[in-house]
């Protein structure tokens, strides 16, 4: 059984040392559970005027590192590690961000028959603390959803926390690459999400989000616009409903077309768009239904 982290690195040296060290720990966890397992981590440098510092080997995992001649984007690190990969099963994690011990050896049980496995997480805030991100099993479902991504928004905090099955990876999502950073992920969700794969869940943590800051108003308006290039591709994709491509249109376009109006105008823009508003009232409401218990389902 072979595995690959894929990490996209953008002047990242910082956290190499700690990448190898989490390649290890899960590599070790998996044998521990008589799981004959090889992992690859594959280390693509995007930030081509620095080199990748090694501070330490590894007897145990295959290190590759690859690198760029120019800066192209995470999506495209991420295409190049995956078409670089020799695993059955991938994770895309980022440089930053942190996966426990047995965070693979966990999603690889809980796998099965599936294709994708999306874990809980910690979600780190500014002063440190860090909260559980999925908390009701109604959040879980909205992951499952197609329409909560289309008409409300990325349920996934990142690639992290999910071990993909490479084979159901789609080809549209390797050979087209997105110019704005930002919704590639989504991307990968909604080809996947429509081409019926399945998903299951982990509820334990296992992945750490980090805290980066960044001016978040910036950072939605950039992700709505990275969207809506998505949406352009889409159409280019012969098995994507054009409703889908709507509902992303519009959704994403709702802050975008609010910031200039007025506040007559911007209560007509929300009654033209109550349905988007009506389906994310519900996504909401579902968050808060259904809280994990013990018992079994």
């Amino acid at each position: 059984m072979r595995f690959s982290i894929i990490t996209p690195f953008y002047k990242g040296n910082k956290y190499v040392h700690k990448l190898i060290e989490m390649a290890e720990q899960n590599l070790e966890s998996l044998r521990k559970a008589s799981i004959e397992a090889e992992l690859e981590l594959i280390i693509v440098n995007d930030s081509p005027e620095i080199e990748v510092e090694l501070t330490a080997n590894s007897k145990e995992i295959e290190l590759v590192v690859l690198k760029h001649e120019k800066n192209s984007g995470i999506q495209q690190a991420r295409v190049t590690g995956l078409q670089n990969s020799s695993g059955e099963y991938i994770v895309f994690l980022d440089q930053d961000d942190e996966i426990v011990a047995d965070c693979l050896l966990q999603e690889y049980i809980t796998m099965q028959d599936a294709d994708v496995v999306v874990s809980n997480l910690l979600f780190e805030h500014s002063k440190g603390n860090a909260q559980i991100f999925y908390k009701s099993r109604g959040q879980f479902k909205n992951v499952f959803s197609l329409q909560a991504y289309t008409k409300g928004h990325n349920r996934i905090i990142s690639p992290g926390h999910c071990m993909i099955r490479k084979s159901c990876i789609p080809n549209e999502w390797i050979t087209n690459i997105m110019k704005v950073n930002g919704s590639d992920d989504l991307f990968l969700w909604i080809l996947l999400l429509i081409k019926k794969h399945k998903f299951v869940m982990y509820e334990k943590p296992l992945y750490i989000h980090k805290y980066t800051g960044g001016n978040l108003s910036a950072e939605v308006t950039k992700m709505d616009k990275s969207s809506l290039e998505m949406a352009d591709i889409l159409k280019r994709i012969d098995y994507v409903p054009n409703n889908v491509i709507k509902d992303i249109v519009r959704s994403r376009s709702l802050s975008l077309k609010m910031e200039n109006l007025g506040m007559m105008k911007k209560f007509l823009f929300v009654i033209s768009n109550i349905d988007l508003y009506l389906c994310r009232i519900f996504w909401k409401l579902r968050e808060y239904s259904g809280l994990f218990s013990n018992k079994e389902e």
